[in-house]
Formats: C-alpha cells, structure tokens, sequence
C-alpha cells in the first residue's frame, strides 16, 4: 500500500498520466488479456517506470492483484454516463467506467494537472490527497482481509473432525519446504542494483586551511551532484536524497589543480548498502586573495507604495556605508549596494528593516553566498518620511479702482488648484494659496498674470508636480451694469421634446449670456434654473442651432440672443451599446423633473 501510494503522489508531483486498476472481488482476468502480461511485485520504482513518457507501457491501465502487477497497457471500457464533467479525458472516463461494471478501486493520475482521482461503485472522486488516498486503500484491504478470515472460518466449521495431528510429518515437510522457498524468492526478488539521486548538495570541510592564511575560495561549476547508490531493492525502496551525505574536505585538495574528492556517505544506512560513488567524482576549488570594498547606501522601495494621498520624503539609511569582503575577483563586479525596503500601504513616518542588495553596472544582482559585510546583527534601517498630498484652490488679491463705468467682478485661475505635500499638521492647514495682489487701476479689461506659484508656498511645503508651478491668473473687469454669465449646457432645461428622441452636446460645452441692467439687480442675478429651449419644432434626428430661452426679471435685458448646437437622435434601445457615444465624445442626459425634461 505504502509503494502504491507513493508512486500515485511521485507520478502527480511530475504530471506523469497514470491509470490502475485494484482487482477485488471481481475477477478482472478479461480485462488482463487486452495488456502485456508483467507479473512483477508492487513497487513504486516499477510503477514509475511503467508510466514514464515514452516507454512502451505508458499508454492504457494496469492490473493490481494482492501486491502484484498481473498486466500492463491494458484497455478499460469507458464510461457513458452523460453527466460526467467535459473536463474530464479519456483516462477519467476508462476510470470511471471500469468502476461501473466492477466492484475494483481505480487510481487515475492526470497528465495535465497533475490532480490523483479515485473511482470505485460508479463514483469519481477528484483531487484526492496522499492521506485520503491511504485511507481508501486501508478500508478495501481491510474488508478484503475479514472476506478471507470469514470464509477460513467456515470452512473450519465444515471439518471441524478434522484433528491437527493427520499427517504431522507431512506437514512438518511442508512447512520447511515453504520456509525454503520463501528464502529463495526472497533473494531472488531482492537483487543488488543501482539507483541515481540527483542534485545532492556537497558540503565543503575544513575550508578555515584557507581562510586562515587570508584567502579566499569559490567553486566553479555546481556544488551539487549526482549520487549512484548499490544496494538491494529494500535498501533502495527506503532510501531518499536526504539520507544522502556528500562532503569535499579542503584538506585531500590537489594544489596544482584545485580538485577536492568528493566522498559519499549513508550514515543510516551504514553497511546495508554496496557502494554510493559521486558524478561528477571531484568539486573544483579556485583559490584567490580575500579583499574588502566600501561602499555607500542608497534606498530603494522596488514596486512598493504608500497609501493614496501620500507621498515619500526623505529616507535616512543607517549605517550609510558598508564594507564587503570576499573574492577580489567577485568584488571588482560590485558597482553599488541597496538598502532594499518595502514601503506599500505607509500613511506615516517608520523606520524599516532593510535587506543588502548588491548589482554590478548593468543592475544585474550579485550572489552574496561567498560575500561578507560588516552589518552584524543591527543590519540596515532606514528612516522613512511619509507626507500628505493636497489639492488646494489658488485665491487672488485686487487693488485699485477700474477705469470710469468700469468694475472688478472677480478672478479667475487656470489651473484653479495646486497639488502641494509636506508635513500632516502643516498640510492640514493650509485651505488655500494666495497670490501676491493685481493692481486695476484704470483697467477697462481683464486682466491676465502669469504667476510662479511655488515661490507663494509657506515654509515646508512643496508641489507634487513641479512642472504645475507656472500658473495664469485673471481680474476680471467689466463695464458697469452689464454682467456675463457662463452658464453649462447641461444645465439647460429641454422642453417638448418629441418622445423617442434624445438629446446630446459637446461634453463640458459652456455659452456665455451677456445681461445689462441696475447693477445691484445683475450681482442678485440667478438663472440657475432659467435658461430653457424649446424642442417641439425639432422632430426629425440631426444637428441643429436653437435658440435659448431666458426667464429673467424685469430691468435685466439679455444683451445679445444666444443658440446652442445639439444633436437630435433616437433614443437607443435598451441594451445598446453605450461605447457608440463615448467613441462621438458625446454624452446624453435626460431625466424629467418640475413638468420638464432635463438635458
């Protein structure tokens, strides 16, 4: 049961596609005679090998009776049974199937997952684990077992006459006959072969003979190796790379060619085994002078982030320096060392644990296995500065008195805020950034200033984005009792329009609606919910130019008739494919409130 299982798990862990068949009450010599007859014990080295790619017995099922292997590359009837999952191939299906017409446990290992499943009584059961596997096996060898005991039983009943003592020579011979041949077939099933355990990692000894003398080593090639053991099946059956010792002593090293034999040994398996012998047989040494090299501390935080509406500050390392030692030759490769930190998710200020990161000129990594530093165990810290990014609106100062029938009625800013970061407390503070006052004196325009807003900045504060800091600001100056009003088109209220129609506009469209009159009245001036245009003359899909109606009070003139260009389409039908319009950069809003629709 152990090989069984271990093989099924060894096979999976590879992806080796693997199908077998437990024999139980049910005989399966019908199915036997469609494979290869094999007659071999239950091992998970044979099994392996008979599933293997590319071997003659890869493809079909084999037959498991008692702890042999009775055939191979046999086929199995495969399951009809239409509820089966489309995921499932050819060898779940010939699981499942033998499982339908008999009372066998199949076992199916998939090649494309790598998943076991288990078939028994017409049921698949998938992703099984080493456990559940053992489990399920243990439970039919079980019932097995008391089938037996139960039928020894009644047969004992049946002759129960019968004494013990007939045929006591006979039987004397008999059981030292069967304790012969159970001698011979276990030397005959037990031979002395080998087997390979590949990358077993050699330790090296005794390297303080050069160390000591103030040099230094490396190895060239792999420190690794494959081990050929001899030894007897059992031997092998038990025995895993980790059993395995393989060690290179400084000491046996040949000066002149740098070669240190490597010597295998199984120390839990002493004097059980023939022979473990190394390939390569030699691990080759290349002795050079020791050397050291400072170098200072840069910061890095790779991928990583702080929180949204942060940004880094400063970054403090501690120690600034550090002093390598090792190979001159790997020395010379180092271009620059990195305190390597992780930062993602930071809304304050820490202090983190750094690792070392060494590159060579091209920012390739250097291995640092046979490198040392001066680090001990306070390692690197790094002091990290974490501040807060804000959006604030830019405030502008008049001075002076517009030219006669002329006044200031505001300002404007293009960008109308800043993104600037520092300090929390400092941030926190700050609603806006003002700038340094317009004079507009005897203006009878606007007037227009470009500013450098960074030199406005209170102390310890900075912008994000350094290229923002020229700024245009505006004064506005306007002839008295007149007053211009930019008003958005998606503010405008659509009346009568036809149903199954919509409505669209150029996206941030703005007209601009000039209005004269008693001057304390214009500043009153609301038509937030005044500007209208009617729709009922428009019945037919296209662009057009309508005019725009203004509901304003009396002593207030609309200087100048204004239109605004919309389109007219039919309403989509539901479900339709909303990119048409963003690909026209066009939206559409409508919805119906007060008795009207809204744009």
């Amino acid at each position: 049961m152990n090989e069984l299982v271990r093989a099924t798990f060894e096979m999976a862990k590879v992806k080796t596609g693997a199908l077998m068949v437990i024999e139980r009450g049910t005989s399966l010599k019908e199915i036997e005679r469609t494979g290869i007859e094999i007659s071999g014990l239950v091992t998970s080295q044979l099994l392996i090998n008979i599933f293997e790619h590319n071997t003659p017995l890869h493809d079909g099922a084999i037959i498991i009776r008692g702890d042999r292997i009775t055939s191979a590359t046999c086929y199995l009837p495969l399951s009809d049974n239409m509820r089966i999952s489309k995921d499932l191939g050819t060898r779940h299906r010939a699981a499942l199937g033998m499982s339908e017409v008999c009372d066998a446990l199949v076992i199916a290992v998939s090649e494309e997952t790598g998943l076991v499943s288990v078939a028994m009584g017409g049921q698949l059961d998938r992703g099984i684990t080493r456990e559940e596997l053992r489990k399920r096996l243990s439970q039919i060898q079980y019932r097995n077992a008391e089938s037996k005991r139960f039928f020894l039983r009644k047969g004992w009943r049946r002759n129960e006459k019968y004494k013990f003592t007939d045929n006591l020579g006979l039987k004397i011979i008999a059981v030292i006959f069967a304790a012969f041949l159970w001698l011979i077939v276990v030397n005959l099933d037990n031979p002395v072969s080998t087997q390979t355990f590949s990358e077993v990692p050699v330790t090296i000894i005794n390297e303080d003979i050069i160390l000591s003398a103030g040099d230094t080593y490396q190895v060239l090639g792999e420190e690794k190796v494959s081990v050929v053991v001899s030894a007897t099946r059992q031997v092998r059956q038990k025995l895993t790379k980790e059993d395995i010792v393989a060690t290179a002593d400084i000491k046996e090293m040949d000066t002149s060619t740098g070669l240190v034999p490597i010597k295998i040994s199984i120390p839990n398996y002493a004097g059980k085994y023939e022979s473990a012998e190394a390939a390569p047989r030699n691990l080759q040494i290349q002795r050079e002078k020791s050397g050291k090299k400072v170098l200072s501390l840069t910061v890095s935080t790779g991928d990583s982030k702080v929180r949204d509406g942060y940004i880094l500050g400063d970054m403090t390392v501690n120690p600034d320096k550090v002093t390598i030692t090792g190979p001159e030759s790997i020395l010379d490769q180092i271009d620059r060392a990195v305190a390597l930190i992780d930062v993602e998710g930071l809304a304050k200020d820490s202090e983190e644990t750094a690792k070392l990161g060494l590159y060579d000129i091209s920012g390739n990594p250097i291995s640092q296995t046979r490198l040392g530093n001066n680090l001990g165990e306070g390692g690197i810290t790094v002091s990290v500065e974490v501040l807060k990014i804000k959006s604030v609106p830019i405030s502008l100062s008049v001075s002076g008195t517009p030219a006669e029938g002329y006044k200031y009625t505001g300002y404007s800013s293009e960008p109308e805020t800043v993104q600037i970061y520092g300090e929390k407390d400092v941030v926190d503070k700050i609603e806006e950034i003002d700038v340094p006052v317009i004079d507009v004196s005897g203006a009878s325009q606007p007037i227009q200033k470009s500013v450098n807003i960074s030199e406005y900045l209170p102390e310890g504060v900075q912008l994000v984005d350094e290229k923002t800091a020229n700024i245009t600001v505006t004064a506005m100056v306007e002839e008295e009792g007149t007053r211009t009003i930019n008003f958005m088109v998606s503010s405008i209220q659509i009346n009568n329009l036809a149903e199954g129609l919509q409505v669209s506009y150029e996206p941030d469209a703005e007209i601009a609606l000039r209005f004269s009159g008693d001057q304390k009245a214009l500043e009153m001036l609301d038509i937030s919910n005044a500007v209208s245009v009617d729709m009922s003359a428009y019945v037919v899909p296209g662009v057009y130019d309508v005019h725009v109606d203004v509901d304003i009070p009396e002593g207030i003139t609309l200087m100048k008739k204004v239109t605004v260009q919309l389109t007219v389409a039919e309403k989509e039908q539901e479900g339709g494919n909303e990119s048409d319009t963003n690909t026209e950069q066009k939206r559409t809003v409508s919805c119906f409130w007060n008795g009207r629709w809204l744009l």
